[in-house]
């Protein structure tokens, strides 16, 4: 099955003097903040419930594979 995944970098302008941690935790909780979406980035994938993006071990060295950072 392809499953789209998005990559969806966030500004978020910290007027409480937050840690990037707790902000982090502020998105990922779906609390209310103000961020503004800078760039989305889209790859289709060859889906399945093993997929390395959906275990936290894995996610992140694949998610550098699918989206290669160029500077």
């Amino acid at each position: 099955m392809k499953a789209t995944v998005h990559k969806i970098t966030l500004m978020v302008v910290d007027h409480e003097n937050l840690k990037a941690d707790d902000i982090v935790d502020l998105l990922e909780s779906c609390r209310w903040v103000y961020p503004r979406v800078t760039s989305i980035e889209t790859a289709e994938v060859d889906w399945r419930d093993d997929h390395p993006l959906n275990r936290r071990e894995t996610r992140d060295a694949t998610l550098a594979e699918i989206f290669p950072t160029t500077k």
